[in-house]
């Protein structure tokens, strides 16, 4: 009876100091809202972040956080741009979207960064802290065109001024060309080929991205007619794509001039207006395609403006690019370096990828 005195009173005098750990570990905690808009509490004084969703390491890195990142996506290494730009990164070790929560575990990850919900969710029930973070979102990509940035001030608030100086890059590249465009009835139609991989499940020229994609969102704001609205699938017929006859066609991604050659050697797809009238871009490749939401991307901007409308803009690319390499990633390319960047080639002027 007395054994049993004691142990009700020790289980009464520690149940308070268990409660206590509990809510003293939410209070360490930070709640965000990822893009899945799922409330995650995430430890402070994140140290090891598995940045595996696109372009996450590369706003990481311009943020002064490239130090906080364990590891990514196993081809963005491959990127020879990436280890150029920033050479650590070929410390990077590299993660599939399918790893295990194990490799997680081992690896000592405070925070995991990924793209796809369902494997978010999986890791999540397996006791790892992951936000979802994804080039689409549920409805327009217009309302998260800084989410991640936000994300990351939340957790790393030390990086507030970067983030600020990008997201008035941003706003002022989309203001500068909205305020051209406000007079512009011309409603070029175009059509982009998603690059960064090769179609899995059809032919790799009907690859593209769907209307709640980061690039659907700043198409929209160049005043484009995004043709792929038209479309149930980021994989289309051929037959789709042909019939809406685009204007103009976008190549990005590190496989755009296999893509490119693909194209114009095709004898039916060489015959559409894009094609012939000589109105097939490629998009530039950095740390990241620039066709991700990026530090690059008032480039992208940019870019996309001289290309879609040349007698409205006449933006000097090449010295914005320098610049923005310079101020970033604190890196001084060179004229040959940047045509090469500009243009979807290696650092040495060669295609970055071989297909055999």
């Amino acid at each position: 009876m007395v054994f049993k005195k004691i142990f009700i009173f020790i289980a009464f005098i520690t149940l308070p100091v268990l409660l206590t750990a509990c809510t003293d570990d939410n209070k360490d905690g930070i709640t965000i809202t990822d893009m899945a808009g799922i409330e995650v509490v995430v430890p402070k004084n994140v140290e090891k972040v598995a940045a595996v969703s696109p372009s996450t390491a590369d706003l990481m890195i311009a943020f002064g956080l490239g130090d906080k990142i364990d590891g990514v996506y196993k081809t963005v290494t491959d990127n020879e741009w990436a280890t150029l730009i920033y050479p650590d990164s070929v410390n990077f070790y590299k993660y599939e979207y399918d790893e295990s929560a194990e490799s997680y575990f081992s690896r000592g990850v405070d925070l995991i960064l990924l793209p796809d919900p369902t494997t978010v969710e999986s890791l999540r029930n397996s006791g790892l802290t992951v936000l979802n973070i994804r080039q689409f979102a549920s409805g327009t990509f217009d309302d998260y065109l800084f989410t991640f940035s936000e994300i990351l001030r939340q957790i790393f608030p030390e990086a507030s001024d970067k983030i600020d100086e990008w997201q008035n890059r941003m706003n002022t590249a989309m203001d500068d060309i909205a305020s051209v465009l406000e007079a512009q009835s011309n409603q070029p139609s175009l059509y982009y080929i998603y690059g960064d991989k090769l179609n899995g499940r059809g032919s790799h020229l009907a690859y593209t991205d769907m209307p709640n994609s980061f690039v659907a969102s700043l198409l929209r704001k160049l005043n484009v007619k995004f043709v792929s609205d038209n479309f149930t699938s980021n994989r289309p017929s051929e037959e789709e794509v042909l019939d809406t006859n685009p204007d103009i066609i976008l190549i990005g991604g590190i496989y755009q001039k296999y893509l490119y050659n693909t194209l114009i050697n095709n004898d039916t797809w060489n015959k559409l207006d894009a094609v012939v009238d000589g109105r097939v871009y490629n998009i530039p490749v950095g740390f990241a395609p620039f066709e991700q939401n990026s530090v690059e991307s008032p480039i992208f901007i940019y870019d996309l403006a001289n290309k879609i409308y040349p007698e409205l803009f006449d933006y000097d690319i090449a010295a914005i690019t320098k610049e923005t390499f310079e101020y970033w990633f604190d890196i001084t390319l060179t004229d040959q370096q940047i045509e090469y960047l500009l243009d979807g080639l290696s650092p040495i002027g060669q295609s970055l990828v071989t297909v055999g």
